[in-house]
């Protein structure tokens, strides 16, 4: 699945992307899949031209440097590349088994 829109950190500390008419939750599908007994996923995520992240593993929890427990595929921080692009035009491509559908994870805004 890919979604492209703007990284919004809520108020509740997830990541959210918007773009003109959906909300993709970007957090709830990454817990989704942490949680699935099939925790594999393909994630890359760029900006314009520049490449942020792209990993292709399992995903894991722990501590990073900042003392937050946050999401690390291959060894690299997640939280680190979401919180600094946060409020930027992203474009994130995400495949996972644990994802069959992803509806739930997808809101018409204003519905």
């Amino acid at each position: 699945m890919e979604f492209t829109g703007k990284l919004i950190y809520n108020d509740d500390g997830d990541y959210e992307i918007h773009n003109e008419n959906k909300v993709f939750y970007l957090t709830d599908a990454l817990n989704e899949i942490y949680y699935a007994d099939n925790n594999h996923l393909s994630l890359r995520i760029t900006c314009g031209d520049r490449l942020l992240f792209f990993e292709d593993s399992t995903i894991y929890k722990k501590v990073n440097k900042q003392k937050l427990y946050s999401y690390f595929i291959c060894g690299a921080d997640l939280e680190d590349t979401l919180f600094d692009n946060t409020n930027k035009i992203v474009n994130v491509t995400i495949t996972a088994e644990a994802l069959g559908n992803y509806g739930p994870f997808i809101e018409t805004e204003g519905s």
